[in-house]
């Protein structure tokens, strides 16, 4: 998804909160 790739520039704790829903 999107997410999958904005995630890994975004803090670890907001790709825990972003990756883990929006993810796939």
């Amino acid at each position: 998804s999107v997410w999958s790739t904005q995630a890994r520039a975004l803090p670890s704790r907001v790709v825990a909160g972003k990756n883990d829903r929006a993810d796939d």
